[in-house]
């Protein structure tokens, strides 16, 4: 069954961190709407087993793996995405990364890659949707994970128009 509720077939959507979490919900969910769907993390295993869900829904993807604290990883997405795509039209950044210890066990390690991890998803998400939007980048989403109560779940939708309202066809 195709999922009507949003219009995105004929488009191409980049999921970064969309092999687990909030991502792997919304990797697939794109699919069934009709988009194709590149959904990319730093774990080979998850990517593979992603892309075969997105092309069992009859939708194309990529397998490629991605870092968001490494940017060229990012950049190799991008051309890897354009080269097969030529273009993007959404661009959903959700990685993230977490832990369960408790708090007196937890490795300041541990805590410092989890923030550099939600702080890169914050500033990179700007970033990426105005030098993406030059290869038809429309829709830029950003997700957080709430970590131990501390932050809390929550999305932000922008939208990015280079050349004009969001036109379907």
């Amino acid at each position: 069954m195709t999922y009507t509720q949003i219009a995105v077939g004929g488009k191409v959507a980049v999921v970064i961190g969309g092999t687990s979490g909030i991502g792997r919900a919304i990797a697939p969910g794109l699919a069934e709407a009709g988009a194709d769907v590149i959904a990319t993390s730093r774990r080979v295993e998850q990517v593979e087993a992603t892309a075969r869900e997105i092309e069992q829904r009859g939708r194309r993807t990529l397998r490629i793996t991605s870092d968001v604290n490494v940017r060229s990883s990012l950049q190799k997405l991008l051309d890897a995405s354009v080269e097969t795509f030529s273009k993007v039209d959404v661009l959903v950044n959700s990685a993230g990364r977490s832990k369960r210890a408790p708090t007196l066990d937890f490795p300041e390690s541990d805590w410092n890659a989890i923030m550099e991890t939600i702080l890169m998803v914050a500033a990179l998400t700007k970033t990426l949707a105005i030098e993406w939007a030059r290869y038809g980048v429309c829709v830029n989403v950003r997700t957080s994970l709430r970590f131990e109560g501390i932050l809390s779940q929550r999305s932000i939708v922008s939208l990015w128009q280079p050349s004009g309202p969001w036109k379907e066809g």
